[in-house]
């Protein structure tokens, strides 16, 4: 019997079905682009996903108010450079990311070793290294922990993973690893909404 070739540990017939598009949704934080229950990020300029949009009949997806709406006007924040956009967002992303997680006192639980920590001294650990731009803003793929998790070799990724199975199921970190080997590219228009995003829920964790 013929083995079927595997890509990262998995064969092609899984990966059809980690692929799928029953669970496809606009993404929270990247305009144009749509997500699924396993962190599997596409950008709507591929036609397939353009068909997936316009599958409403088939309750496959549904469109987001933003694919439709009228573009706003670039606000100072759009126009600034990339690199100033990436900074910001980097900096307003580990500050969401450890703010939702925090219980009313202000103290997270470390994700990996549930130590107590005040969020303003909590880190935001990077599952995947932040040089993996597929996965370097994806909430999953980033949780708030303490500086003794976040410095052991490669931020202990081993007990990452299995916390991460935990949680979203068994598989999700592989797929995580698998996701973070594609290619993202964000325009000055995906920062501006993933910034506002990002501040959105920053406002709700403060409320």
């Amino acid at each position: 019997m013929k083995k079927e070739a595997k890509v990262f540990g998995k064969s092609i017939s899984q990966l059809r079905k980690l692929y799928d598009t029953s669970s496809m949704r606009p993404h929270p934080t990247l305009p144009n682009t749509l997500v699924n229950d396993h962190g599997t990020v596409i950008e709507t300029r591929s036609k397939k996903v353009a068909d997936w949009l316009t599958a409403n009949s088939s309750g496959l997806v549904q469109k987001a108010s933003s694919f439709t709406a009228k573009k706003k006007p670039m606000s100072k924040i759009g126009a600034s450079p990339l690199k100033k956009l990436d900074a910001e967002l980097v900096k307003l992303f580990s500050r969401m990311v450890r703010m939702k997680a925090m219980n009313y006192e202000g103290y997270i639980n470390c994700y990996i070793c549930d130590a107590p920590v005040h969020w303003r001294e909590a880190e935001c650990m990077h599952f995947q290294g932040r040089v993996n731009k597929a996965t370097r803003f994806v909430e999953s793929a980033n949780k708030a922990g303490c500086h003794e998790c976040n410095s052991k070799p490669l931020g202990d990724r081993l007990n990452f993973a299995k916390k991460l199975d935990e949680q979203y199921g068994a598989g999700h970190s592989e797929m995580l690893t698998i996701l973070s080997k594609q290619e993202l590219k964000m325009d000055r228009e995906a920062y501006r909404y993933a910034i506002e995003y990002c501040e959105s829920e920053i406002k709700k964790a403060m409320a």
